[in-house]
């Protein structure tokens, strides 16, 4: 062989070699990216089901994200908002039995009025032909300390498309690789009889107890839940109303009735010691301002006080809640009843009292009517919320 034809024949090794070695790297990337999106750990794709990829594991953590997605390929017409509470208590199957319209849970964990809002307009944006929207109000967020989630993010809102940041983190990156990986394992050891959350946004009751409960039961999940409303400080503990906040109801409101959308509001059945939290934080009076301020705003239906619902005893198997902040689906169901007008001689009589600017006060005093003999005759649960209450 010549020198030429050796020189020659380096250079198309060499060629060769830089090839693989640029193509190595585009290869590998591409791999882990398909891989992650047939595992699809956060619930986003939906490619295909397998196995190893049943339960999206990594939804739960994921709420903001993969709700964002939903909205945008599901399209629906009916929305649910509101916080975990709605999460965990509204299931859009039984609006749809009693409706017959398809709707999306679109609640998540520690909601405040600003991401409720965002995700209506993401929700508009996605379906300009909503016909109805159901929003579940909370007195916790309206406190200008509750920033929200660190997964909430404008930038993936407003889109018919996911955006960039969402699809390189869900596909490309460590935290992808470690949660495809999790899902695998979370597969291989344990199999559930339903999904942990559902195809229409509504938590299981498997999900429940596997994220949020994480084995604990009556007044252990109460004592837990409440001591955090009390002691921190995104909940009640020095809490701020914010008017903020309630412009945020307003505008959604107004964004509603501006496309002829039916908008229902409802202020979240949570139990009765959760009522007791907020007496025990000292901001009664405050919340029952809050309560004037909405039904200035539009009419809503209130569900707190202490009613045959919210009054439930505290058991390690209660038909009505999971803690003192989370409803069940019965519960939910009777909400849907009332709001839907729906068998109403089924609903007790005293559950749900729709609040107006001519209404408002006289609820608010049967409120504190039924609370003074609720207390009375419950002192040691009164006792036990106020003895979670930390010195300070």
């Amino acid at each position: 062989m010549s020198n030429s034809q050796r020189m020659k024949s380096r250079r198309i090794s060499y060629r060769k070699f830089n090839s693989i070695v640029f193509l190595f790297p585009f290869v590998l990337v591409s791999i882990i990216g398909f891989s992650n999106m047939l595992i699809d750990p956060y619930g986003i794709w939906n490619l295909l089901n397998f196995s190893f990829n049943t339960q999206k594991v990594e939804k739960y953590n994921h709420q903001r994200l993969f709700k964002a997605e939903d909205i945008i390929h599901l399209k629906p017409k009916v929305v649910l908002l509101g916080s975990s509470r709605t999460f965990f208590g509204l299931n859009p199957d039984y609006y749809e039995e009693i409706t017959g319209q398809k709707a999306y849970n679109a609640g998540f964990s520690a909601a405040n009025t600003e991401e409720e809002l965002a995700y209506l307009r993401h929700a508009l944006v996605n379906q300009p032909g909503i016909q109805q929207v159901i929003i579940g109000l909370d007195f916790y967020s309206f406190n200008e300390h509750n920033s929200g989630r660190q997964d909430f993010l404008l930038d993936r809102l407003e889109k018919s498309h996911i955006n960039w940041n969402d699809f390189t983190s869900t596909l490309f990156s460590q935290d992808a690789v470690k949660a495809s990986l999790n899902t695998m394992k979370f597969n291989v050891n344990n199999k559930f009889t339903e999904p942990l959350i559902f195809p229409n946004g509504l938590i299981s009751a498997s999900g429940i107890k596997q994220f949020h409960l994480l084995g604990a039961n009556g007044q252990e999940a109460f004592a837990r839940e409440l001591e955090v409303y009390i002691n921190n400080y995104q909940f009640y503990y020095n809490y701020k109303y914010s008017a903020q906040r309630l412009q945020d109801v307003r505008t959604m409101v107004e964004l509603c009735k501006e496309r002829n959308i039916d908008v229902k509001v409802f202020i979240s059945p949570s139990h009765a010691t959760q009522w007791e939290a907020i007496q025990t934080s000292g901001l009664w009076l405050q919340f029952e301002q809050w309560k004037r301020d909405i039904a200035a705003i539009t009419s809503v239906w209130d569900f707190s006080g202490y009613n045959s619902i919210t009054t439930e005893p505290i058991s390690d198997n209660m038909k009505y809640y999971w803690d003192n902040s989370h409803y069940k689906e019965r519960t939910g169901e009777l909400v849907f009843d009332r709001l839907m007008n729906y068998q109403s001689g089924s609903v007790p009589q005293d559950f749900g009292r729709l609040l107006t600017p001519s209404t408002v006060n006289q609820v608010i005093d049967e409120i504190n009517v039924e609370r003074e003999k609720w207390a009375k005759d419950n002192k040691k649960t009164t006792d036990f919320v106020k003895g979670l209450k930390q010195n300070r």
